[in-house]
């Protein structure tokens, strides 16, 4: 698994360096737990209503478990945010970080599903609105991706709702061998 996605500046340079790669991948904004809990509980939505705003084109993350995930994707986002995010030229990525991936992962999807529509795969599965994604980084290896992905696939949901980060679980981790599942 690889993608062009990445918040890995010294390796971005490295490849720039070293193989001549213009650019070697990319990144996007990317709420942090600190970012948006600074407003309190109570400033959560305004926060997002500003974070929306201050990137009304491209990619972005958000990351939803702040204080209550299902308050976030079910109010913030489906009810109160719903047409900014609908209308806005660019993807909302929602990152969970908290709970068990393998679990909270195709919840989200279904959560998402119900406030912004989906449609189907040319295979059948359910695939978000494009306008809403989902990232999980936090808790994952090669092993939990594939669990991950049965889960989705045995509840009908399309790979494609879902994108894959490393945490920094990978980073700290004694186990260094990652070509072994």
């Amino acid at each position: 698994m690889n993608s062009v996605g990445t918040d890995n500046v010294p390796a971005l340079v490295a490849a720039r360096n070293y193989y001549g790669a213009d650019m070697a991948a990319f990144s996007i904004p990317a709420s942090e737990h600190s970012t948006a809990t600074a407003g309190g509980r109570d400033g959560e939505l305004e926060f997002m209503r500003a974070y929306l705003a201050a990137y009304p084109t491209g990619a972005i993350s958000a990351v939803a478990d702040s204080y209550d995930l299902w308050h976030f994707l079910n109010v913030i986002l489906g009810k109160e945010l719903r047409k900014e995010i609908l209308e806005r030229d660019g993807v909302l990525v929602v990152r969970p970080d908290s709970g068990d991936p393998v679990e909270i992962v195709p919840e989200v999807i279904e959560a998402l599903m119900v406030k912004f529509g989906f449609d189907y795969t040319e295979t059948g599965y359910k695939i978000l609105n494009p306008k809403v994604r989902v990232i999980q980084g936090d808790g994952v290896d090669q092993a939990s991706i594939l669990k991950i992905m049965d889960a989705m696939m045995d509840r009908g949901l399309a790979i494609g709702n879902v994108v894959f980060g490393m945490g920094g679980g990978l980073h700290h981790s004694l186990r260094r061998r990652t070509d072994v599942l």
